[in-house]
């Protein structure tokens, strides 16, 4: 099989490429990013244990439709366009429970990202 590191080095190279240039960063259990290197990454890689804790905290301390740094500490998970799962397969195992906690989560984020764009574009940008 193919390896993390070998595989990251693949999608690496060939989105960071032109015409793309994406920033890839991979996230693993024995790694913490900064808040910035999150924001500025184009592509996260990641096991689906790490994007559910990473995911966990996504709308800061209040909970609310505001811009408190907490919020915007967790910018990268409100944008996230794709979320590609491999090993889906796994969902009637252990670790099955993970993958339909975060696919759940990521498409709640979605709608309320949505839904709090709408309120944005109605009031003039402000919620």
């Amino acid at each position: 099989g193919v390896s993390g590191g070998e595989r990251l080095k693949e999608w690496s190279k060939r989105l960071g490429a032109p015409p793309l240039k994406w920033k890839v960063l991979e996230l693993s259990g024995d790694t913490s990013h900064d808040s910035r290197a999150l924001n500025n990454s184009d592509v996260l890689i990641c096991t689906p244990e790490k994007w559910d804790l990473i995911s966990r905290g996504w709308r800061g301390v209040s909970g609310g439709f505001d811009s408190s740094s907490a919020s915007i500490g967790k910018r990268f998970v409100r944008e996230v366009g794709l979320l590609i799962i491999d090993e889906i397969h796994l969902l009637g195992e252990e670790r099955g429970a993970v993958l339909e906690a975060i696919v759940s989560r990521t498409r709640f984020i979605s709608r309320f990202v949505q839904a709090e764009n709408k309120v944005k574009a109605k009031n003039g940008g402000k919620v």
